[in-house]
């Protein structure tokens, strides 16, 4: 497994792998293949059997499920550092829950079924950390659920903008840019694309972001709450 620097420190620093080190943690991310996959490609399909977990080195993935016409309800949106396919862990392993697909070229690290489930029995502290993860992932599915209710279109795409900010945010001195497309913040905050531009114009107007050919640079993230 050759990774860059970055990539590596990025694994292991991740959140499944805490608290563990040296050898452990070696042998660990050595089980793993990286694979590297183009946009727009499914990962892994909802109700198919587990037979491998992921974790998100570079890239972007949506987690969805179909809805009965056909289109796509968003679960979460996947950035680096993320784990999924958990499932994987579990005896008999849980089918995989909704379907995951890459929006840009990823790179991804991939444990198989007996291998990984294998390390989570010798290293108790993997299931742990995984049950972590779960435990996160079920807490901002519900954060989503009450900002639906309870909070207008413009907080929750400034909920959105700020997330990205804060995960996968690249200071510069245009402020903070943040690589995401109007649809993939659109998903994310239960609105419409058209919604997206008009409320990023509007912060564009105020000063607290400026737009430059698809990219975002957030100059003041304190506005964003204020409009």
């Amino acid at each position: 497994m050759l990774l860059s620097r970055k990539k590596l420190t990025l694994a292991q620093h991740s959140e499944f792998v805490a608290d563990i080190k040296g050898d452990q943690l070696s042998e660990i991310l050595g089980a793993a293949e990286t694979k590297q996959i183009g946009p727009q490609q499914i990962i892994l399909r909802e109700g198919a059997a587990p037979t491998q977990m992921f974790f998100l080195l570079s890239g972007r993935v949506e987690f969805y499920r179909l809805s009965r016409a056909g289109d796509e309800v968003l679960f979460s949106l996947l950035l680096p550092g993320d784990t999924f396919g958990l499932g994987t862990l579990l005896s008999p392993p849980a089918p995989y829950f909704g379907t995951a697909k890459t929006t840009r070229a990823s790179e991804l690290l991939v444990w198989r079924q007996a291998r990984i489930r294998k390390l989570a029995q010798k290293y108790p502290r993997l299931a742990q950390n995984a049950l972590g993860i779960v435990l996160r992932y079920l807490s901002e599915h519900f954060d989503h659920l009450y900002d639906l209710v309870t909070c207008t279109a413009g907080e929750r795409v400034a909920s959105t903008v700020l997330h990205l900010c804060n995960e996968t945010g690249l200071k510069t001195p245009l402020g903070v840019e943040i690589n995401a497309t109007n649809e993939e913040i659109a998903a994310q905050s239960k609105v419409s694309p058209f919604t997206v531009s008009r409320i990023l114009g509007r912060w564009e107007r105020t000063g607290a972001l400026r737009k430059f050919r698809g990219r975002v640079f957030i100059e003041h993230p304190e506005k964003l709450l204020e409009s």
